[in-house]
């Protein structure tokens, strides 16, 4: 995301430096970005201490920044030079609040909103509305800007197999694991069937076992992180998303932009862009889950084609261009008024 919007925003009107409190992992991702603004790698390991608040505050003092723009652990650093500034800030939050926000922090982020330095943007309506309960905030304080892709650089290839794909950190809340079930009681009755699980994490060696304990090797691919994913959609059919708490991922517009329906559990935002162009299935239900795979697979290559056509129709609205918009009138209002109230 904060690859997309230094992409999109007009770098000749903002000058962005981009504050990576940890070290650098050397991956494509990293390249693009230090292609485009200026990159910080602080190197900073372990507990977040006083000395590395102190570190990490003297550091964007250096950059002598209008406003800061935080995203998950950057969180503590940019209420904390708020508070001690009096400069604004904008809190990206990526998922439900007591997933995204420590509760050691949470008093200052409402200290930091309540003075009027600070605003929290979620990325869809449903995380707002939990965003604003949890924290007691209005309209005024707690905004929402969907998340964006660069949909251009998406397409499609012809393929034989019908193809599923979940692209992904592979961990207990991505819930993988079910995705393979799933697929495995699938692909049993339908040879001609494949599924791509891309991405790496906590749990991808057990998935890995669990591939190679179902015996379906030749028929599930994990090719692990990769640089080129825009292709692995290409040759896919439908896309599933089985975890237990969403805002509104990436990875599911990303599919909706290469033209595929979407299969997901009910979390987050997910209803916000799975309208006629997919299935939302309880969590926790594998049964759910397995009927909404076989109905796509079930389905005829007209039916197929107008789900597809209603991905791109819904995805056209969660463009990188539009969120970076959007996202530049949030930073000008706010460093306009000085203020929230």
């Amino acid at each position: 995301m904060v690859y997309e919007l230094v992409r999109s925003v007009d770098r000749s009107a903002i000058d962005i430096s981009v504050l990576c409190y940890q070290g650098r992992q050397h991956t494509a991702l990293e390249y693009d970005i230090e292609k485009l603004c200026n990159v910080i790698y602080m190197s900073e390991k372990g507990h977040i201490g006083i000395s590395t608040i102190r570190r990490v505050i003297r550091e964007i003092d250096r950059l002598h920044p209008d406003i800061i723009h935080a995203h998950l652990g950057g969180t503590i650093f940019s209420v904390i030079w708020s508070l001690l500034r009096h400069k604004p800030s904008i809190i990206t939050a990526h998922t439900k609040p007591e997933k995204a926000f420590s509760p050691k922090i949470v008093p200052a982020i409402k200290l930091c909103v309540k003075k009027g330095y600070t605003r929290i943007v979620s990325v869809s309506e449903s995380n707002k509305k939990a965003m604003q309960l949890y924290f007691g905030f209005n309209d005024e304080e707690c905004l929402c800007v969907n998340n964006g892709i660069n949909i251009s650089k998406f397409y499609t290839i012809p393929h034989e197999e019908f193809t599923y794909i979940n692209v992904g950190r592979q961990d207990e809340n991505k819930n993988q694991a079910v995705i393979l079930k799933c697929f495995s009681r699938i692909h049993a009755q339908f040879r001609n069937t494949k599924l791509y699980l891309v991405g790496d994490g906590p749990c991808h060696d057990q998935l890995c076992k669990q591939v190679s304990d179902m015996n379906l090797k030749e028929a599930v691919i994990m090719p692990g992180m990769v640089n080129n994913v825009e292709y692995y959609y290409a040759i896919s059919d439908a896309y599933v998303q089985s975890s237990h708490r969403e805002a509104l991922p990436l990875s599911v517009l990303e599919a909706m932009a290469a033209g595929l329906p979407i299969i997901s559990t009910n979390v987050g935002g997910l209803k916000d862009v799975i309208c006629g162009n997919g299935y939302l299935v309880n969590d926790n239900e594998e049964d759910g889950l397995y009927n909404a795979m076989l109905s796509l697979l079930s389905l005829s290559e007209s039916q197929m084609e107008i789900m597809k056509k209603r991905s791109l129709e819904i995805v056209s609205d969660y463009s990188s261009e539009k969120m970076a918009s959007d996202y530049c009138n949030i930073y000008y209002d706010i460093i306009k008024r000085g203020s929230i109230k």
